[in-house]
């Protein structure tokens, strides 16, 4: 997995952890939000954001979506 990572940060790809993000320059929570398959408000939550502005260089949670089924048989 090390050198998996490795390959992708040298090629010039974007590492990310599982369950984290790190801030870099141009995103939005919007734009996060919409990457990561989740809501602003999920997002704001996971790290006790009080505001939608980010700086570079945090790492935020990336709250995992529960998949819920709607139809329950017995």
């Amino acid at each position: 997995m090390i050198l998996y990572n490795a390959i992708i940060i040298y090629t010039g790809g974007e590492y990310v952890d599982e369950g984290y993000y790190t801030v870099v320059s141009g995103d939005t929570l919007y734009s996060i939000a919409r990457k990561f398959n989740t809501t602003v408000d999920n997002i704001k939550k996971a790290n006790n954001l009080k505001s939608n502005t980010l700086s570079i260089d945090t790492i935020l949670i990336i709250p995992e979506e529960k998949i819920v089924s709607e139809n329950i048989y017995t």
